[in-house]
């Protein structure tokens, strides 16, 4: 089905003819200040609502003059930013009022386009590319309200639409629930990891009491206060540090090849590397004699990510602005790697100072501190309370990543006619 093939049930026409409004907001700067009412732009869009607590504020007399120039959405309405970043789509259900910049275009559909239908259809891959096909200006990217009135859409009878909308809901909802748990399992995880770290386990595998509570258990450091059965250890004690390079253009050809090429793009939190942006095609084009083996912990050591850590899970390369530990005895890769993530950041950041480019040499980065247990029950104990609460966030992880794809799908079958949906007579009944 090519893009504007529909059933005969179905219509395509421009906005303007299926909108009672279609206009932006304010197109000139109110004075902020510290205390008052909202204004919103383009970054104040997250998801499909609109973030109060990053807008900027502004006078009463200011707000309600841009109120009375049509720049304050009513509940119903779909936002659709078009200046800068465009095509975040929100739709409006808020009973409070607001005001928008001229960034954001208000889009105020008729009762025949059920608004979370429409909020669905501007954010499907057929209106990008719409949009995008659009953009005009060369430094900052922009549509116009004149060009949005033009864009098609296409939609069934408005009791499909309603029903459309209900299925690609129901799979938002799953995705907002489970990034809510995940939410939640980090911040346990964080809670878990400074208790684990500041306290240990003892011999019964029980968090010993807090130093305040048990001062002869623990003893002062170069980290502060550890279990007194903990020792603080250089890097270079711990294993071999590489720094990586970046090998010849040439051998960087595919992103099919066999081996990973680990550059800080691919660090984008502490997390263990199973992908990579780009990969190398043979063990030459690895420089092999930098490359390090899995279970060996990254660091970025250079630019605005430095102290982002990974752990390796099979044989790769890095680029220069990666320092890397191979450590001596890998069977507890996974608590030195949580324990570098609890005290390497902190580090890394004094010393880089106020450097234009941050950055942090081999020879320092081999000098970074860390404190561990020396005990092997203690390291297995606080190595797997932390392995489970990294299961639960993977498995969780995993099935945002499907829903989004079953999202995805469902976007493309139903908003397009390719997958009809039916509506009994009962469930209009009951939804009317």
């Amino acid at each position: 089905m090519s893009e504007w093939e529909v059933s005969n049930e179905w219509r395509i026409e421009p906005l303007k003819l299926i909108c009672s409004l279609i206009t932006d907001g304010a197109h000139f700067s109110p004075v902020p200040q510290v205390e008052g009412e909202a204004i919103a732009n383009v970054k104040d869009m997250k998801g499909n609502r609109i973030d109060y607590d990053s807008c900027t504020r502004i006078s009463k007399e200011a707000f309600e003059f841009l109120v009375s120039q049509n720049c304050s959405p009513r509940k119903g309405d779909v936002l659709l930013s078009k200046d800068g970043t465009i095509g975040r789509v929100v739709l409006f259900e808020d009973d409070r009022q607001i005001v928008l910049l001229s960034s954001i275009a208000i889009i105020r559909p008729k009762p025949e386009v059920d608004p979370h239908y429409l909020r669905y259809v501007l954010s499907s891959f057929s209106f990008e590319q719409q949009l995008y096909s659009l953009q005009s200006g060369s430094a900052l990217k922009r549509i116009t309200v004149r060009d949005i009135n033009r864009l098609k859409i296409s939609f069934p009878p408005v009791h499909q639409q309603r029903k459309i909308a209900r299925i690609l809901t129901t799979v938002d909802n799953l995705i907002e629930k489970t990034e809510a748990l995940i939410a939640k399992y980090q911040a346990i995880k964080q809670g878990m990891m400074h208790d684990l770290f500041t306290r240990g386990v003892d011999e019964h595998g029980h968090l010993r009491p807090p130093y305040e509570e048990a001062p002869e258990l623990y003893k002062q450091s170069e980290l502060g206060w550890i279990p007194k059965e903990w020792e603080v250890k250089q890097l270079c004690d711990l294993g071999t540090i590489v720094t990586g390079n970046t090998p010849p253009t040439a051998s960087v050809q595919s992103y099919d090849g066999p081996f990973m090429f680990v550059t800080p793009v691919d660090i984008t939190d502490n997390i263990t590397l199973i992908s990579t942006t780009a990969r190398t095609l043979s063990k030459g084009g690895l420089a092999f004699s930098r490359a390090i083996p899995a279970n060996a912990i990254c660091t970025v050591c250079i630019g605005s990510t430095i102290g982002k850590i990974a752990r390796t899970s099979a044989f790769c390369a890095t680029n220069q602005q990666i320092n890397s530990l191979v450590l001596n005895d890998d069977r507890y890769s996974s608590l030195m790697f949580y324990l570098m993530c609890n005290y390497l950041p902190a580090q890394l950041r004094v010393e880089a100072g106020l450097q234009a480019v941050p950055i942090v040499n081999k020879r320092r980065f081999s000098e970074l501190l860390v404190a561990a247990p020396t005990l092997i029950d203690e390291k297995t104990v606080i190595s797997k309370h932390l392995s489970a609460i990294d299961r639960s966030i993977a498995q969780e992880q995993e099935a945002v990543v499907k829903y989004a794809a079953c999202k995805t799908g469902l976007m493309q079958d139903l908003l397009t006619g390719k997958v009809r949906v039916k509506v009994d007579e009962a469930e209009e009944v009951a939804r009317v």
